[in-house]
């Protein structure tokens, strides 16, 4: 990818999770509460595909990474607690 993805989330306790601003990008992202699983997608317009992307939520400190592939490396994300 290109260039970095930065966005607000908010995240309901049912999971739902609201990206801000919403964007060409289609930034995805849902979260089960009982696990932690982050599931989601995004628009990679360099490559005209939509990419997966999973990872965890760590309920100790509020924060949460993980993985997605590109067409020859991998990338990653995190999502950190606001101030």
């Amino acid at each position: 990818m290109p260039s970095n993805l930065v966005k607000t989330v908010v995240i309901s306790s049912n999971g739902t999770v609201t990206v801000s601003p919403p964007d060409s990008d289609q930034l995805f992202l849902a979260i089960d509460p009982n696990t932690g699983n982050i599931i989601g997608s995004f628009f990679n317009a360099a490559i005209h595909k939509n990419v997966t992307l999973n990872g965890l939520l760590l309920q100790s400190d509020s924060s949460g990474a993980g993985l997605f592939q590109g067409t020859n490396r991998t990338g990653f994300f995190t999502l950190v607690p606001g101030p």
